[in-house]
């Protein structure tokens, strides 16, 4: 090829490239690009409808199914809302309607002798809130477990804290499940009011502290193992 042929082609690629540039990608084609990438719907994966693109009808159900929870039937079926059932109860997401107590200020007086002279501030919380803020510690109400009960709990919860302590690991197994299963019913029993919360807050550290003596494993097995029976 002579000299002249090879400029005029130089040339000729040139001008394809000067062209290309000016006639960048549309945003249509990036999304497409994108879309195809990642093997979705086009615009899926970048926040785009058919709507927010121009024209389309809306489509049917609502993205929160992919994300969890069953979707009812829509309105496209016949029945159903279109709505989604985050919990899976039937009940359309609908949450059950919570009654706060209210309180008055004599029955708060009489469930809290220690509780402070009521100022204007505290009626206006109390009517809002059904009770106000009690200005003590309330280590006096004992919460209907009874007051010696109550106090002595409470002894040993404060000689518990009162130092840190290096606790074992749980071993997995029957240690394991017993423990949790006395730590669980220890949780109902404060929640219906059985027992105080001390007696929860001390009992890991109670069973699982460490021992000079008890280095091995089967050592603290039978350790963890004795203090869950005592």
């Amino acid at each position: 090829m002579d000299k002249g042929k090879m400029e005029r082609a130089l040339q000729k690629r040139e001008g394809g490239r000067r062209k290309d540039r000016k006639n960048p990608p549309l945003v249509a084609d990036l999304v497409r690009q994108a879309a195809t990438t990642q093997c979705g719907p086009l615009g899926s994966h970048l926040g785009l409808d058919r709507n927010q693109m121009g024209g389309g009808r809306a489509p049917v159900g609502n993205n929160a199914v992919a994300k969890g929870g069953t979707q009812t039937p829509t309105a496209n079926d016949g029945e159903g809302t279109g709505q989604v059932d985050p919990d899976d109860e039937g009940n359309d997401g609908e949450d059950i309607p919570y009654e706060p107590t209210i309180w008055t200020e004599a029955q708060l007086c009489a469930i809290d002798p220690k509780l402070q002279q009521f100022t204007d501030a505290d009626r206006r919380i109390l009517g809002l809130y059904g009770d106000s803020c009690h200005q003590n510690d309330g280590t006096h109400m004992d919460g209907g477990i009874g007051h010696g009960a109550d106090l002595k709990w409470q002894h040993r919860y404060r000689r518990v804290i009162a130092n840190r302590h290096r606790l074992y690991w749980l071993p997995s197994g029957r240690w394991a499940k017993r423990f949790l299963r006395i730590l669980t019913e220890l949780l109902t029993d404060v929640r219906e009011r059985r027992c105080n919360s001390e007696k929860l807050l001390i009992f890991a550290p109670c069973i699982l502290r460490k021992t000079a003596t008890a280095r091995k494993a089967p050592e603290i097995k039978q350790v963890i193992w004795s203090r869950l029976n005592a």
